[in-house]
């Protein structure tokens, strides 16, 4: 294993420790983090995104029969996780 695998193998040990109101504030911090340097990147970035959620709004609300339930994306989400946690 290498260094850097061996080290974010630590981390993601420290975060799965910290309880899920502390996950969560990790997590939103870290997409913060992510969306601050965008938008210093690109002066257009809050105005893409912001036509993206108008256009899958709209999708959703004309095609609902294609929305997934919170329920299914966290069960694939999880299994996703195992699997990567557990390869075969």
């Amino acid at each position: 294993m290498t260094q850097t695998a061996s080290s974010l193998d630590e981390l993601f040990a420290r975060v799965a420790a910290l309880s899920t109101r502390e996950r969560t504030t990790l997590a939103r911090w870290i997409l913060e983090s992510i969306e601050f340097e965008q938008v210093e990147k690109d002066p257009g970035y809050d105005e893409a995104w912001d036509t993206e959620i108008r256009r899958r709004m709209k999708e959703a609300d004309e095609h609902p029969e294609t929305l997934v339930s919170w329920e299914e994306v966290r069960a694939e989400l999880v299994a996703i996780k195992d699997a990567a946690q557990n390869p075969a």
